[in-house]
C-alpha cells in the first residue's frame, strides 16, 4: 500500500522544448528534488509527484494534476509564459495550491514582478536548492518565510515582502546530491523509451567577467568559482554513458579555464570509449581562450565527442567593448589559435552581435571584414541582440544611456517544431537600434550579415571568394557589401534579389514582433535561421543560381575595373558548385578543368598559403550524399547536424589527366 497517498503534493514544473524526438531531463526539478529530501522530515512530509517537463498545451499539463499542495516553475526565455498561463489555471481550481516561481526569468527585485503576477505566492532568484529547501521545510507548519534569503512572498495581509539577499553560497557543491546519481530520472527514463533524452550538466559554478549582455557574472550572483568534486563530475559522465544519453550541454561558464577541466575531458573520452555514448559534448570555452582549451578541443575532436568551439568575439569595435564591458583577446594571439584549431581539423566558429551599444554600420562591417580575411573556414555565426532579465543592458537606466530600442519578439526556437497553435506563444527581446545604429542602419547591417552567413558561413560561395581575394585582390567585404546592397540592372538576377527579399522580410519580421524563425514547409516541420532558409532554397535552385552568380560576379568586377579571365572564374564557379550539397543528386559528377582549380583549393585546406593556379588539365570527381529529393533529410542532416561539425561539403578527389592513373586525392571540408 502506498503510504504517501494522504501527503501533500509537490508538482516540479520545468517545460523544454523537443527537437525531434529529442528533449533534456529535467536539471533544476531533479536539484531541488534531491536536495529538498536530504531532510528527512521534508522527504516524508510530501508525496512528490511526476516532473512535468515538456512544452505541451495548458489543458494536457494541468490534466497531470490532483489536488496540488506545491506548484514549483522554473521560467526560462523557452517558456515563461506558458508557466504563467498554468499557473493561473492552476491558482483558479486549487487557490490554496502554494505556487513557487525560480528560474532567469525572475527579477533579483521581484517586487514589481510579483504585483504583476498575483497568482505567484512565493519567488527565489539566483541558487535554488538552499532557499527551496527552506520554504519548503517552512511550508510544513507556517506561510511565514520571513528569513530565508533570496525569497519573495506575501504575507498574510497580501502585503508583498522581499527578504534580504545576505549573499550566502555554499561553498562545497557537493552538499547537492547529484539529481543523476540519486535516481531522480530512472522512473522518468523508463516511462519514455522514445525519447531520446539529453543532458545539461555542470562542474562549476560562478563567472569572472561582467558582459553587459550576459546572466552569468551579474545575474548567476556570484564571480567567484565554486566546484562540483571530480569525483561527482566522473560518476555523472559514467552515469551518462550507462543511460545511453546521446547529447551532453555542459553549462560551464568558461570551460577549459581551469586545470582540472583536462582531467574531465579525458574521463569524457574514456566514458565514450566504454559506453559508446555521449555521441556529442558542447563545452561553452573560456573567451581568452588559450593552449589548454586546444588541447581539450583536439582531444574530444579526435575521438569524436566535438560539435566545434567558439573563438569569441561578439565585436571588433573598441567603443561596444568598452560599453559592454567585454575583452577581448588579441587578433594576433586569436589569428594563431585559429591556425592551431583549423590545422588539427577542429570545427571553430566566431560570434557577432548585431547592434551592441556602441557598435555602428560601418564598424560591423570591418568586423566581418576582418574576421573573414583571418578565416573562411572559422564559420561566422551573427546573431541578433537579446535583452535578458537581470542583466546590466536590460536595466532600463543603461538602455536610456545609449539609445538602445528594444521590441518584444514571440519567441519561437531555431529548430524547435513549427508552433502549434494550441500552445501558448514565448516572447524575447530584440535590440533594433542604439544611438549609434539607427533602425535603417540595424537593417542594414542585418542584410549584410545575413548574406555574409549565406554565402560564407554556409559555404555557398566561401572557395569562391577565397579565389576573388587571393587571385584577384578583391576585399571579401567589397563583394558582400555589392550583393547586400542589390543595385543591380533591372530585370537581372531574380534568384538573388529572392534572398535579399527575404532578408527585407526577415528585419521587417523582427520590427513586428513576430519572431526570428523562417519556415521552409518543404523542409520540415520546425522553425530555421534566415540564413538557413536562404541555403536551403539556393540548394533547391542550385544550377540556375551559380549560373546567376558568374553572371553578378562579371558586374561586380566590371563596374570595379578589375581585369580578369572570365573562363578561370566560371571555372571556379563550377568548383564552387560541385562542392555544394544539394537534396537531389547533381547532373554533374565529373568535370574536366583546364586549370589547377581542385589541387589549388585542397592544398588552401592543408594550409598551404603557397598555393598557386596555373594551366593544368585535372578531373575533379565528387561524391555527394544522395538524399533521393528528401529535402527534409537533407535539411536535417547537414543544417542541425553538420553545419558546426565540420563535415558539410561534398567531398572530392582529383587526378591531373596527364598522369592518370596516378592520382592525388583530396577529401576536404573547405579553404583556409
Amino acid at each position: 500500500m502506498d503510504g504517501t497517498k494522504g501527503r501533500p503534493r509537490v508538482y516540479f514544473n520545468e517545460y523544454n522544448p523537443f527537437i525531434g524526438s529529442a528533449a533534456y531531463l529535467p536539471l533544476v526539478s531533479g536539484k531541488l528534488h534531491s536536495f529538498a529530501v536530504t531532510d528527512p522530515d521534508v522527504r516524508d512530509h510530501y508525496r512528490w509527484m511526476p516532473y512535468l517537463f515538456r512544452i505541451q498545451s495548458p489543458d494536457d499539463i494541468l490534466a497531470a494534476y490532483d489536488r496540488p499542495a506545491v506548484a514549483a516553475f522554473s521560467a526560462a526565455i523557452w517558456n515563461e509564459q506558458l508557466c504563467f498561463e498554468v499557473v493561473r489555471r492552476l491558482k483558479a481550481r486549487w487557490p490554496q495550491c502554494v505556487v513557487i516561481f525560480g528560474g532567469s526569468q525572475v527579477p533579483h527585485d521581484p517586487s514589481r514582478f510579483l504585483r504583476e503576477h498575483p497568482e505567484i505566492d512565493v519567488t527565489v532568484t539566483g541558487e535554488g536548492e538552499d532557499p527551496f529547501l527552506a520554504v519548503m521545510r517552512r511550508l510544513m507548519t507556517t506561510r511565514d518565510l520571513s528569513g530565508i534569503d533570496r525569497v519573495g512572498w506575501r504575507d498574510g495581509s497580501g502585503e508583498i515582502v522581499v527578504n534580504p539577499d545576505a549573499g550566502r553560497f555554499e561553498r562545497d557543491l557537493d552538499v547537492y546530491p547529484s539529481p543523476f546519481l540519486e535516481g531522480m530520472y530512472d522512473e522518468l527514463i523508463a516511462a519514455h523509451p522514445e525519447i531520446r533524452f539529453q543532458v545539461i550538466i555542470e562542474t562549476n559554478r560562478g563567472c569572472p567577467f561582467h558582459c553587459t549582455f550576459c546572466y552569468w557574472g551579474k545575474g548567476g550572483l556570484s564571480r567567484k568559482y565554486r566546484y562540483f568534486s571530480p569525483e561527482r563530475v566522473e560518476a555523472e559522465l559514467d552515469w551518462i554513458g550507462r543511460n545511453k544519453i546521446t547529447f551532453v550541454y555542459n553549462a560551464d561558464s568558461n570551460f577549459g579555464m581551469h586545470r582540472r577541466d583536462e582531467d574531465i575531458a579525458h574521463h569524457m573520452v574514456a566514458v565514450k570509449k566504454r559506453f559508446g555514448y555521449p555521441e556529442k559534448v558542447v563545452n561553452l570555452y573560456g573567451k581568452n581562450t588559450d593552449e589548454r582549451i586546444f588541447r581539450i578541443a583536439k582531444l574530444l575532436h579526435e575521438n569524436g565527442l566535438h560539435k566545434g568551439i567558439g573563438l569569441s568575439r561578439q565585436s571588433l569595435d573598441p567603443e561596444a567593448l568598452a560599453r559592454t564591458k567585454r575583452a577581448n583577446i588579441s587578433l594576433e594571439v586569436y589569428e594563431s589559435l585559429q591556425r592551431q584549431f583549423e590545422a588539427a581539423g577542429i570545427p571553430v566558429f566566431s560570434e557577432l552581435i548585431i547592434a551592441l551599444p556602441g557598435e555602428t554600420y560601418e564598424s560591423f562591417a570591418n568586423g566581418i571584414a576582418v574576421l573573414l580575411e583571418k578565416s573562411v573556414v572559422t564559420q561566422l555565426i551573427i546573431v541578433l541582440c537579446e535583452l535578458y532579465p537581470n542583466t546590466e543592458m536590460a536595466e532600463p537606466e543603461y538602455m536610456a544611456r545609449y539609445g538602445m530600442v528594444g521590441r518584444r519578439n514571440v519567441n519561437y526556437g531555431v529548430h524547435s517544431r513549427v508552433h502549434d497553435s494550441g500552445l501558448v506563444a514565448e516572447y524575447i527581446d530584440y535590440v533594433v537600434a542604439t544611438d549609434t545604429m539607427p533602425v535603417e542602419d540595424w537593417r542594414r547591417t542585418g542584410i549584410l550579415s545575413w548574406t555574409a552567413m549565406t554565402m560564407i558561413g554556409l559555404r555557398v560561395a566561401a572557395d569562391l571568394f577565397v579565389y576573388l581575394r587571393r587571385e584577384l585582390g578583391v576585399p571579401m567585404i567589397d563583394v558582400l557589401r555589392f550583393m547586400a546592397e542589390g543595385d543591380f540592372p533591372a530585370g537581372r538576377f531574380p534568384l538573388w534579389r529572392r534572398e535579399l527579399a527575404a532578408y527585407e522580410a526577415f528585419m521587417d519580421q523582427i520590427l513586428a514582433g513576430l519572431g526570428r524563425g523562417v519556415v521552409e514547409p518543404e523542409f520540415g516541420g520546425i522553425y530555421w535561421a534566415v540564413e538557413e532558409a536562404s541555403f536551403l532554397r539556393i540548394a533547391d535552385q542550385a544550377d540556375d543560381f551559380y549560373v546567376e552568380l558568374l553572371d553578378m560576379l562579371g558586374l561586380f568586377l566590371g563596374r570595379s575595373g578589375i581585369a580578369h579571365d572570365g573562363g578561370q572564374l566560371a571555372q571556379v564557379v563550377r568548383y564552387q558548385r560541385m562542392r555544394l550539397p544539394t537534396p537531389v543528386m547533381p547532373t554533374t559528377l565529373e568535370y574536366d578543368f583546364s586549370f589547377s582549380i581542385p589541387a589549388y583549393f585542397a592544398a588552401l585546406a592543408r594550409q598551404d598559403q603557397a598555393a598557386c593556379l596555373h594551366a593544368s588539365a585535372q578531373r575533379m570527381v565528387v561524391t555527394p550524399e544522395d538524399f533521393a529529393g528528401d529535402k527534409a533529410r537533407f535539411a536535417q542532416e547537414k543544417l542541425l547536424w553538420a553545419r558546426r561539425g565540420g563535415k558539410f561539403n561534398v567531398e572530392f578527389s582529383w587526378y591531373d589527366t596527364a598522369t592518370y592513373p596516378v592520382a592525388v586525392l583530396a577529401s576536404v571540408q573547405g579553404t583556409a
